[in-house]
């Protein structure tokens, strides 16, 4: 082994340990999430142990999936997915107002909706993201961006197409997106 494939093999960013921790810490951020929607909107199970189990059960992975979440909650107003998203902790609000061509913010979600194999055109979808320490979703849902909810503040980002066809998008605090949302959907049928 020469020098530059040593530190190939350390720094690189293609080996296959490399994507082995990328699968782990992806499947972990799903779990987190997905335990972050269930208690945000108040639909905990009884067990979080027994969850787990049937996510096992049923998708082969020791974690809670988005994959297994989309199959077995299908009330659920959208696909769920998402992923860190890096260097969105250094966009500024100007950024935010740009069009929807140069938007840093929009550009990053439409990445991660298209390795996902998301529509946004035609597919509802629910794609979570953090900025900093706090986790936020961009959504194209009509009815969940409009749901007023007592005793709390929504603030939105709402980008509407040109074409008036299309959702709009919404991007907002996870917290008050699950707060909007209520429980109802988290009653599965089978």
């Amino acid at each position: 082994m020469d020098r530059d494939e040593f530190f190939q093999n350390i720094f690189g960013e293609t080996t296959p340990s490399v994507e082995i921790i990328r699968a782990q810490r992806q499947l972990a951020y799903e779990e987190r999430i997905i335990k972050r929607i269930l208690t945000g909107c108040g639909g905990s199970p009884n067990s979080w142990g027994q969850l787990v189990n049937q996510c096992r059960r049923e998708s082969h992975e020791d974690n809670l999936n988005f994959q297994w979440f989309n199959h077995h909650y299908t009330a659920f107003p959208g696909v769920l997915c998402g992923k860190r998203i890096p260097f969105l902790h250094q966009i500024a609000l100007p950024d935010l107002f740009r069009p929807a061509v140069k938007n840093k913010l929009i550009k990053a979600i439409g990445r991660v909706l298209f390795t996902k194999g998301i529509n946004p055109h035609t597919m509802p979808f629910v794609c979570v993201f953090p900025v900093i320490k706090t986790q936020f979703c961009a959504y194209n849902h009509w009815s969940i961006g409009q749901e007023r909810v007592p005793g709390t503040q929504r603030l939105q980002f709402t980008l509407y197409p040109a074409n008036t066809s299309d959702r709009p998008l919404f991007i907002e605090p996870l917290a008050s997106f699950c707060a909007a949302l209520g429980n109802e959907w988290t009653q599965v049928v089978d």
